[in-house]
């Protein structure tokens, strides 16, 4: 046992250790530096990467959008032109003369009957005749 040496190689070790520290420290910092930059670049590609998908997605959904408002344009167009044409089919076959007419009835039914029964009253009703000559002359009348 070497008593006397013991603080020396203590003293001596500590010196070691603080130039091992002191030569390992920026280099470790350098790689933990370093290793943080590759990590926020991999994040910063994917976040590219997810930014390029939303930008395919929404390039989509605004085709889909123009393509449903065209087909329901077409939609609409298709629809219109058939009720012209079957109107023009139905005017063609029916005769040429018709007869119509609107009015209005007022009905009062009050919970007291004894004082006020119920009435119904033809305030007015109008008789139309309608009479088509050709294609383009027309009679419409009230």
């Amino acid at each position: 046992m070497r008593m006397p040496n013991q603080p020396n190689q203590t003293k001596l070790r500590s010196i070691a250790l603080a130039f091992s520290l002191l030569f390992t420290l920026p280099a470790m910092a350098a790689s933990s530096v370093e290793e943080r930059l590759n990590e926020l670049q991999q994040r910063l590609d994917g976040m590219q990467k997810l930014q390029e998908e939303v930008n395919t997605l929404k390039a989509q959904l605004n085709e889909e959008r123009k393509d449903r408002e065209n087909s329901q344009e077409a939609m609409e167009d298709n629809v219109l032109n058939n009720v012209k044409k079957a109107s023009t089919e139905l005017a063609k076959a029916d005769s040429a003369t018709t007869i119509g007419g609107y009015g209005e009835i007022t009905y009062s039914n009050f919970k007291n009957h004894t004082e006020h029964p119920a009435t119904a009253d033809l305030r007015r009703f109008v008789l139309s005749v309608n009479h088509r000559f050709n294609e383009k002359i027309s009679l419409h009348s009230e």
